[in-house]
């Protein structure tokens, strides 16, 4: 738990302290040396350092012992970190001016980078670098845009325009003024011919071992529970291989009978955990959207992730150890848009307006075939989605598509955007995360499972549903996807209009060209619809956020990030595991 930042080239250990003070809300102990000529390194954690200065600064919950990692990669390169179990980023000084970098399989933790005139520098949160003089603040049109119409972060590419983040299972070395990358882990497909029992079976076998090794350092745990199965199938599992591990579940939800906390409540009782139901004002959106930007340094989050971000902080003040069912969906094709690439692999014939009604979907991209634009207005009449075009971008969005499921879950199953907002409210409440669905092992399994054990035409992670037959009760383990949602109609739908009155008047996006005053104007006139129509209320939402965002990233005081921060939820200080250490 914590964070890494550093700089390569010209720089110093008085500019890294400062790139430390912008991310203290992920960890107060924090430490800065320089293990090369033209090397600085700092990193922060929650606790007292355990581990000396060293040639690798590490923001690691990984089982084994981190101080052996330079030296099997000098001897196996990439692959050592193939081997690894668990969340991860780390930077490697490689000798004087060189460096590597890091994440782990999933992307779950983050490293943002910039190359700039005469240095490269890195951050496990961007603001960090905000404090430099060199890194220009200049917008990403491209991605912006790509956000505007999907709802979602461009791949790898920040809203600045100078910054990238490492990939996922790919190692980043930099030296010599150059930057390569290479591949130590990637999904692949593997169909293997089993009875649909017998993958049933393996895939069962997969999860608890993943959950048995994630549960077996505790005997306390909390998990985030809603209505769905997936949370419910990772309880089933820590009930059969941890009996004795003491379980409180924590849920948030609309009111009394909203089926999340109804079905959480349920999903509590049947495995006896120390339940906690919290229920949420949506009138809090008003603080609670700027605390949600600058903590995530982006604007995919919804009225879900600011859920998640209160059930978290209930959740990390009772213990440190959180566990979930996040990426069960991608993984087993759990989601909507998977049924459409199921279908265009069954019906091969439709495969071309299938592709387009996916685009448009998923980034608002109008179909150019009859069959699609029949499918448009069967689907959205006369009001398809749309995305506001952003001045200066360079490049039209378009999403990740592979006509077949398994294919086209090796494409997407790294780097899941809920990830970005995951993480930091762990790190806020000094909070590890579990899910078995993140672990390589179970995913290298599902890939063994035909599509169509997966996707179905009536339901969606079928042999996931199977392999748990004997851990989740039928009534919970039959429920169909449910979608974590506030109501339009009612108070947030109110809270959207009246903050677009008050934020969008002097507005940082204007300022910026990022938008037009055209385009706030007819969003203006659009609020009318906001109580009426899901899709104007959330395209409101994410001007808003963009608003916050340019507010926070693009006027930011140069030097001082944080006071163009909100004030966090409470972080919660754990206790020293031993005396401090510092080097």
């Amino acid at each position: 738990m914590g964070a890494i930042f550093g700089i390569v080239g010209d720089g110093s250990l008085r500019e890294v302290q400062a790139m430390g003070a912008a991310v203290r809300h992920r960890g107060q102990h924090q430490q800065c040396w320089s293990p090369a000529r033209g090397v600085y390194f700092g990193q922060a954690e929650h606790r007292p350092f355990e581990v000396e200065a060293s040639p690798m600064a590490t923001d690691w919950h990984v089982a084994g012992d981190q101080s052996s990692l330079p030296g099997r990669f000098a001897k196996d390169g990439p692959a050592a970190l193939a081997r690894l179990r668990g969340t991860f980023s780390v930077a490697c000084c490689g000798g004087p001016t060189s460096v590597w970098l890091a994440v782990d399989h999933m992307g779950f933790k983050s490293l943002y980078y910039a190359v700039l005139r005469d240095r490269f520098v890195f951050a496990s949160e961007y603001k960090s670098l905000l404090v430099l003089a060199d890194l220009p603040l200049e917008p990403n049109r491209s991605a912006i845009q790509h956000y505007l119409a999907t709802k979602s972060p461009l791949d790898c590419q920040a809203f600045l325009a100078c910054v990238r983040s490492v990939r996922p299972g790919e190692v980043l070395e930099y030296g010599a003024g150059h930057l390569t990358a290479s591949t130590y882990w990637r999904p692949r497909p593997a169909v293997i011919e089993r009875s649909p029992e017998e993958h049933a079976r393996v895939v069962g076998e997969a999860l608890l071992s993943a959950v048995e090794r994630q549960v077996s350092p505790y005997e306390q745990i909390g998990i985030t529970l809603g209505a769905g199965i997936d949370a419910a199938i990772v309880l089933g599992a820590v009930r059969r291989v941890a009996p004795d591990v003491r379980v409180s579940s924590f849920t948030i939800g609309a009111g009394e009978t909203d089926w999340e906390i109804v079905g959480a409540r349920e999903t509590a009782s049947a495995f006896g955990t120390d339940h906690h139901e919290y229920v949420f004002d949506a009138s809090a959106i008003r603080t609670d959207l700027p605390r949600l930007v600058w903590l995530t340094e982006d604007c995919g989050g919804r009225e879900e992730v600011i859920l998640q971000m209160h059930v978290l902080a209930h959740a990390t003040a009772h213990t440190k150890a959180i566990f979930g069912g996040y990426s069960a969906d991608r993984v087993f094709g759990g989601m909507p848009r998977h049924r459409l690439v199921d279908f265009a692999d069954r019906l091969p014939v439709f495969g071309t307006p299938l592709r387009e009604l996916f685009q448009l979907t998923q980034c608002g991209a109008s179909p150019s075939s009859l069959a699609g634009r029949a499918l448009q207005r069967a689907l959205y009449g006369s009001t398809p989605p749309e995305a506001l075009p952003v001045p200066g971008a360079e490049t039209m969005p378009s999403v990740y598509w592979a006509p077949e499921l398994n294919r086209y879950i090796c494409g997407t199953v790294q780097g899941c955007p809920s990830y970005q907002h995951l993480e930091p409210f762990h790190e806020v409440g000094a909070a590890t995360f579990h899910s078995p669905f993140l672990d390589p092992d179970l995913i290298a399994v599902s890939l063994t499972v035909p599509s169509w054990l997966k996707s179905g035409w009536r339901r969606q992670k079928r042999v996931l549903r199977e392999a748990t037959a004997d851990i989740v009760p039928p009534r919970i383990r039959n429920r169909r996807k449910a979608m974590q949602r506030l109501d339009v109609r009612g108070q947030m739908g109110e809270v959207l209009c009246e903050l677009a009155d008050e934020w969008l008047v002097d507005s940082a996006i204007q300022q910026h060209g990022l938008l037009t005053h055209a385009q706030l104007k007819r969003l203006g006139l659009e609020r009318t619809q906001v109580r009426e129509r899901r899709e104007v209320a959330l395209r409101l939402w994410s001007v808003l956020s963009l608003e916050w965002w340019a507010r926070q990233f693009l006027t930011t005081q140069r030097g001082n990030p944080a006071a163009a921060a909100p004030v966090l939820l409470p972080v919660v200080h754990v206790p020293p595991r031993s005396k401090l250490s510092l080097s």
